[in-house]
């Protein structure tokens, strides 16, 4: 029997993840994890930022040159869905070949696993999207703001695109990780209050301590938010000059992580074949 080639590996794991999605999917989760949940985060960091006052308002008018705070978090919350998803596929796909008994299937025989992985990817992105196009026609529905200026959808989807692709690294070697420390949903609390709160997903990088964020600007997804929140709120093509620095700072990232993240993903992978912990969770 002939090896299926790279794209037949992808296509397979694409549908079938994308059939199982479908087939497991409830309206209430749906809605509370994807939808609910984004807006209450929302709220909170509305109401924290109307506590604090004026002057906290002004900080942020200074630092982000929006006048309205609500579009911004906006962004970063409906950003967050497609973000999460790409770097948390390969964990929980991992997780469900284990409870299904097949990992043996996917990760011993000569199956191409980066081929795996990506088909993951893309699939979880098509529940991400659905995510982020309820959180912001909901955000739309609910608040009352008005624009810098008109948006440069273009751009803003190329950045998050290329957002998504330097975040994959990321998932590479969360996915590797998984072999190792079997329970996922523990990456997960760990990885997720770490984006939330340092990459500019809900406030400005700009107002967190000076020590802490050179850590913020190393993820790509930070880079990502300013290009994206540029082209979005503000109109900027992802080309103009008050944006290239944020854009070569987010390529030059996903060219040190990429490869990083893959050897990785096959480094955990083999360490766990030859304790014997391929299979267990």
């Amino acid at each position: 029997m002939c090896r299926p080639s790279t794209f037949d590996a992808f296509l397979g794991t694409f549908r079938y993840t994308v059939i199982q999605s479908v087939r497991n999917l409830s309206a209430g989760w749906f809605i509370g994890v994807h939808v609910l949940g984004p807006l209450a985060f929302l709220l909170t960091s509305w109401t924290i930022l109307q506590i604090l006052g004026p002057a906290t308002i002004t900080q942020f008018v200074a630092q982000t040159g929006l006048n309205d705070y609500i579009p911004f978090v906006i962004v970063g919350f409906a950003f967050q869905s497609v973000v999460m998803m790409t770097v948390y596929a390969g964990v929980n796909g991992i997780r469900e070949e284990q409870q299904f008994g097949t990992a043996e299937a996917v990760f011993v025989t000569p199956s191409n696993k980066a081929a795996w992985f990506i088909g993951k990817i893309a699939a979880g992105f098509i529940t991400a999207l659905i995510s982020t196009a309820a959180i912001l026609t909901v955000s739309l529905l609910s608040f009352s703001f008005k624009l810098n200026a008109q948006p440069d959808v273009p751009s803003a989807a190329a950045a998050t695109f290329l957002t998504l692709v330097g975040m994959t690294a990321f998932g590479f070697a969360l996915a590797g990780l998984t072999f190792l420390v079997k329970r996922g949903d523990r990456i997960y609390q760990v990885l997720w209050p770490t984006i939330i709160f340092l990459t500019g997903l809900a406030f400005p990088v700009e107002a967190l301590p000076a020590w802490i964020q050179p850590v913020s600007w190393a993820f790509p997804i930070t880079h990502g938010l300013v290009l994206t929140r540029g082209a979005a709120l503000k109109g900027y093509n992802i080309l103009a000059a008050n944006q290239l620095g944020a854009l070569a700072s987010l390529l030059i990232l996903t060219a040190i992580y990429l490869p990083v993240g893959y050897v990785s993903f096959f480094v955990f992978l083999n360490k766990a074949r030859s304790r014997g912990d391929l299979y267990k969770y």
